[in-house]
């Protein structure tokens, strides 16, 4: 977990400086900062950090006599340290999850419920109630989107060029992406180097898959919607690219920790990769070659929309926390402020307020507008947003990422692999 030193933060953050703005609902002074020490941490890529530490410099200008401790880390890391804080009642008062993590803390009460702040100190005028929706559990809403996303494919497009192949687009299918990766893994000629990662190791491309089947991950009962046979199949399936020679070796796929950093197509082991469309920018940052991107494989004929709108992050406030009025300001303030959101841009994906929607499109450079355009592109391609995951479920990543080496490393085949990822997830729920 990276914590940077207050002196750090104007030389990393803010460089020349920023102009401040004042009057605005999301900047009035408080009385409540005097004296007063808020901690606020999330995860994600260097980008995010130099991003996230302006805005909190920014807000405590605002609010004299207010320190923050931001801290960052990588995501396995980081929610190590927040459930670790968690199990001593002493979360942070201000921090990151993701939709796949919101409803497993708000069932166990560690966030706080936002319906009283909501239309007072966290304004909520310019965001379709729909959107609100997205970070509903059981009826509360328990954190605040920072921005829409959704699943996307990333890809050397250099690569393409250099080679002649054509790359993916909306009308590739999963069969076609094998058939792409190995011959893109043939024609570039690049030693330690594969057309596409190991996608049987991705959640992600895994959600997708079942949804153009008609099934969700989990349930609305909170059951796991997946089966042996259907697991067995995806193993399998992954199996026969590996086996022709179109995605990494398991010894190359093991290394990646779920971090851009370590994803192959940064590390220069891959081509094609699944991630999320609001990582084209800080991806791009960390890569020489240009990227392109485009929409997951889709389900062939007759299948379902796989893709579907998602909050890229959320920010959650601590359900013990003992700062709950001001870190609630403090997400009004990145959702709302003009000077915020500008510097934010779309890196946590496309702002969810109108107002502030409009306000950052004339500021993005050409990598910032494509996730808007790509986000713009769904909008007849995305099914509706699935069920909340159950407790504990959280956990079921590490557990498709141990079956599916397993499976990779030959110590099990695809049935036991299977077996083993649907009986480790029904355990715990």
């Amino acid at each position: 977990m990276a914590d940077l030193a207050r002196r750090d933060l104007g030389r990393l953050a803010l460089g020349g400086g920023l102009a401040l703005m004042g009057g605005t609902l999301a900047g009035g002074r408080s009385a409540r900062a005097a004296e007063t020490r808020m901690a606020v941490q999330w995860f994600g890529a260097s980008d995010r950090a130099r991003r996230t530490f302006a805005v909190i410099e920014l807000f405590e200008k605002r609010h004299p006599g207010l320190k923050i401790n931001g801290q960052y880390g990588n995501s396995t890391d980081y929610f190590q340290k927040i459930n670790t804080q968690i199990a001593g009642r002493n979360g942070p008062d201000v921090f990151q999850l993701e939709p796949n993590s919101l409803s497993d803390y708000a069932r166990r009460g560690a966030l706080l419920p936002l319906e009283p702040m909501l239309g007072k100190t966290i304004d909520v005028s310019g965001i379709d109630p729909s959107m609100l929706d997205l970070c509903r559990v059981d009826g509360k809403v328990y954190g605040m989107g920072l921005g829409l996303n959704s699943f996307a494919m990333l890809y050397d497009s250099e690569v393409f060029a250099r080679t002649g192949l054509t790359p993916p687009d909306e009308k590739t299918s999963w069969d076609d992406y094998v058939r792409l990766s190995v011959e893109l893994t043939k024609a570039a000629k690049q030693e330690n180097w594969w057309g596409s990662a190991d996608i049987s190791r991705n959640q992600q491309a895994l959600t997708v898959w079942l949804r153009q089947h008609g099934i969700d991950l989990f349930t609305a009962e909170g059951k796991l919607g997946l089966t042996p046979e259907l697991a067995a199949e995806w193993f399998a399936f992954w199996a026969r690219q590996r086996k022709a020679g179109g995605c990494i070796t398991p010894d190359i796929a093991s290394q990646d920790v779920n971090s851009i950093q370590s994803m192959p197509l940064v590390t220069k082991n891959a081509g094609m990769a699944l991630m999320f469309s609001n990582q084209l920018v800080a991806t791009q940052e960390v890569v020489p070659f240009r990227l392109g991107m485009t929409t997951f494989p889709h389900g062939g004929p007759g299948a379902k929309p796989g893709h579907f709108y998602r909050p890229a992050l959320i920010w959650c406030l601590y359900g013990r926390g003992r700062n709950t009025q001001l870190a609630a300001e403090f997400v009004n303030f990145f959702l709302n402020d003009p000077e915020a959101v500008k510097i934010l841009g779309v890196e946590r994906g496309v702002p969810m307020a109108k107002a502030s929607r409009e306000l950052v499109l004339p500021t993005l450079n050409e990598m910032e507008r494509r996730t808007v355009e790509y986000v713009n592109l769904l909008a007849d391609k995305v099914g509706p947003y699935p069920p909340a995951m159950p407790v504990n479920a959280q956990q079921f990543g590490q557990f498709l990422r141990n079956a599916a080496d397993e499976f990779a490393f030959g110590r099990m085949d695809a049935k036991q692999a299977a077996a083993k990822l649907v009986s480790d997830t029904n355990a715990i729920l």
